[in-house]
Protein backbone atom coordinates (compact mmCIF):
# COMPACT_ATOMS: atom_id res chain seq x y z
CA UNK A 1 0.00 0.00 0.00
CA UNK A 2 1.32 3.42 -0.99
CA UNK A 3 0.74 6.11 1.66
CA UNK A 4 2.31 8.93 -0.38
CA UNK A 5 -0.05 11.82 -1.07
CA UNK A 6 -1.05 12.28 -4.71
CA UNK A 7 1.14 14.74 -6.63
CA UNK A 8 0.02 18.34 -6.65
CA UNK A 9 -0.25 20.44 -9.80
CA UNK A 10 2.85 22.27 -8.55
CA UNK A 11 4.80 18.96 -8.44
CA UNK A 12 3.76 18.18 -12.01
CA UNK A 13 4.63 21.66 -13.29
CA UNK A 14 8.03 21.59 -11.55
CA UNK A 15 8.82 18.25 -13.19
CA UNK A 16 7.66 19.61 -16.56
CA UNK A 17 9.89 22.68 -16.14
CA UNK A 18 12.96 20.59 -15.26
CA UNK A 19 12.35 18.30 -18.24
CA UNK A 20 11.76 21.05 -20.82
CA UNK A 21 14.53 23.32 -19.53
CA UNK A 22 16.97 20.41 -19.52
CA UNK A 23 16.19 19.65 -23.15
CA UNK A 24 16.61 23.33 -24.04
CA UNK A 25 19.93 23.49 -22.20
CA UNK A 26 21.11 20.41 -24.12
CA UNK A 27 20.22 22.14 -27.40
CA UNK A 28 22.00 25.36 -26.42
CA UNK A 29 25.11 23.49 -25.27
CA UNK A 30 25.14 21.55 -28.54
CA UNK A 31 24.64 24.71 -30.58
CA UNK A 32 27.64 26.33 -28.88
CA UNK A 33 29.79 23.21 -29.44
CA UNK A 34 32.63 23.72 -31.91
CA UNK A 35 32.33 21.94 -35.21
CA UNK A 36 29.96 21.40 -38.07
CA UNK A 37 26.26 20.57 -37.96
CA UNK A 38 26.95 16.83 -37.73
CA UNK A 39 29.13 17.28 -34.63
CA UNK A 40 26.51 19.51 -33.02
CA UNK A 41 23.80 16.91 -33.70
CA UNK A 42 25.95 14.11 -32.29
CA UNK A 43 26.55 16.20 -29.16
CA UNK A 44 22.81 16.91 -28.81
CA UNK A 45 21.95 13.21 -29.07
CA UNK A 46 24.67 12.34 -26.56
CA UNK A 47 23.48 14.99 -24.07
CA UNK A 48 19.82 13.96 -24.36
CA UNK A 49 20.73 10.33 -23.70
CA UNK A 50 23.35 10.85 -21.00
CA UNK A 51 21.22 13.36 -19.08
CA UNK A 52 18.32 10.92 -18.95
CA UNK A 53 15.79 12.72 -21.13
CA UNK A 54 14.78 9.44 -22.75
CA UNK A 55 12.53 9.08 -19.70
CA UNK A 56 10.83 11.50 -17.30
CA UNK A 57 11.85 9.51 -14.24
CA UNK A 58 11.46 12.21 -11.57
CA UNK A 59 7.96 13.20 -12.67
CA UNK A 60 4.93 12.00 -10.75
CA UNK A 61 3.67 9.01 -12.70
CA UNK A 62 6.68 9.11 -15.02
CA UNK A 63 5.10 11.61 -17.44
CA UNK A 64 4.67 15.37 -17.84
CA UNK A 65 2.18 17.37 -19.91
CA UNK A 66 3.41 19.05 -23.09
CA UNK A 67 3.37 22.83 -22.40
CA UNK A 68 1.64 23.64 -25.70
CA UNK A 69 -0.85 20.74 -25.44
CA UNK A 70 -1.38 19.85 -21.75
CA UNK A 71 -3.74 16.99 -22.60
CA UNK A 72 -0.75 15.12 -24.10
CA UNK A 73 1.47 13.38 -21.55
CA UNK A 74 5.12 12.85 -22.51
CA UNK A 75 7.23 10.03 -21.05
CA UNK A 76 10.55 10.98 -22.69
CA UNK A 77 12.36 11.79 -25.93
CA UNK A 78 14.01 9.70 -28.64
CA UNK A 79 17.62 10.99 -28.47
CA UNK A 80 18.75 9.06 -31.56
CA UNK A 81 16.29 10.88 -33.86
CA UNK A 82 17.21 14.44 -32.80
CA UNK A 83 18.57 16.70 -35.51
CA UNK A 84 19.43 20.35 -35.99
CA UNK A 85 18.97 22.82 -38.82
CA UNK A 86 22.00 24.65 -40.12
CA UNK A 87 21.43 28.29 -39.21
CA UNK A 88 22.83 30.80 -36.75
CA UNK A 89 20.65 29.43 -33.92
CA UNK A 90 20.80 25.73 -34.91
CA UNK A 91 17.18 25.00 -33.98
CA UNK A 92 16.56 21.36 -33.12
CA UNK A 93 13.81 18.86 -33.82
CA UNK A 94 13.22 16.52 -30.88
CA UNK A 95 10.90 13.51 -31.09
CA UNK A 96 8.88 13.00 -27.92
CA UNK A 97 7.48 9.69 -26.70
CA UNK A 98 3.88 9.97 -25.49
CA UNK A 99 2.30 7.95 -22.71
CA UNK A 100 0.59 4.71 -23.75
CA UNK A 101 -2.90 5.16 -25.10
CA UNK A 102 -2.21 8.68 -26.43
CA UNK A 103 -1.40 9.84 -29.94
Amino acid sequence: KNDDPPPTMWDILEAQDRFVMGIMESQMTSRDNKGRKEQKEARLRQLLASNGFDTVAEAPGGAVPVPSAPEVMVVGVQPQTAFMFKSALYPAVIEFRVAEGQT
